[in-house]
């Protein structure tokens, strides 16, 4: 039986391996680029389960939550838009620069990218001292348009503010 790789050169050989090589490398770069994009969607988490409770304490860089879920489950609705106002009597920053946090649209998030939208949400506003995530309230039309001048809203999406306690 003939084998086809006895048909080829030398140099064609080369070629060929080294652009399977180069595919190779290219899958391998491709892979180290999400690795690093993990790497940085979860560098600030820490999570602590209490077995007496059943729960678990998540904490994401500013944010605090307790859960008895698995953090990468789905969260309830599959598109979202999460809002916190901005209050300046809890600002922390010295020159008042917080304002509303509005969060890009979220499709099918998980619970670490709410945490993460959370964390935003105190960076942006500036109020560090509301950093345990409570729940969500939500935003009907009205207030939508009155409050947050949001003035067209994608019918794909529920706006829910976030409740964040002390």
């Amino acid at each position: 039986m003939k084998n086809y790789l006895d048909l080829l050169t030398r140099d064609l050989m080369e070629i060929v391996m080294n652009y399977v090589a180069d595919l190779y490398e290219r899958d391998i770069r491709r892979i180290e680029n999400k690795l690093d994009r993990v790497k940085s969607k979860i560098d600030g988490l820490e999570i602590n389960y209490f077995a007496y409770l059943d729960y678990y304490n998540i904490l994401y860089k500013n944010c605090f939550y307790t859960i008895n879920n698995y953090l990468y489950s789905n969260f309830r609705y599959s598109h979202v838009i999460l809002i916190k106002d901005y209050n300046m009597y809890y600002d922390n920053n010295a020159n008042t620069t917080g304002k509303d946090y509005i969060s890009r649209p979220l499709n099918n998030p998980i619970l670490l990218d709410i945490l993460i939208c959370c964390n935003d949400a105190i960076t942006v506003t500036g109020d560090y001292y509301h950093n345990f995530l409570e729940g969500f309230e939500y935003i009907d039309d009205n207030e939508l348009r009155d409050k947050y001048n949001i003035m067209y809203k994608n019918p794909k999406y529920i706006y829910f503010r976030l409740d964040m306690k002390a």
